[in-house]
């Protein structure tokens, strides 16, 4: 995955298990935020329909979303709250100098707040 100066973001794909989801895909989708992509990210209505309909082709399901917080650790800001979907997971890579630094994955509660998802990365 390439970083720019700026936040990336993308979808992520995979299956749900009986308590886990397991990404499995995952694209990249276009940072369309016209204040400051430095610290916000936009991504565009017609590419979540775009994302949707690349799950049903594959057998896939579409699980959330990632994106990046330059120099900032990888917590959900408000923003991120406002925008947010309930059982979408929410990936936030920290990134130092453009190098990776810490993720995290939140998924939202009944009350709208974030809750921290627990995260095991596997090589399959």
């Amino acid at each position: 995955m390439e970083f720019v100066n700026e936040e990336s973001c993308g979808f992520l794909f995979g299956t749900i298990q009986i308590q886990s989801k397991r990404i499995s895909n995952f694209i990249k989708a276009e940072n369309i935020n016209r204040e400051n992509k430095k610290i916000r990210f936009e991504i565009a209505p017609k590419d979540y329909f775009k994302a949707e309909d690349l799950a049903l082709e594959k057998g896939w399901r579409l699980l959330g979303v990632y994106h990046t917080h330059l120099d900032s650790p990888p917590f959900p800001s408000k923003t991120d709250l406002k925008f947010a979907f309930e059982e979408f997971s929410y990936i936030i890579i920290s990134l130092n100098n453009q190098k990776f630094s810490s993720l995290k994955s939140w998924t939202l509660n009944r009350k709208r707040e974030f809750i921290e998802e627990e995260i095991e990365i596997t090589a399959n």
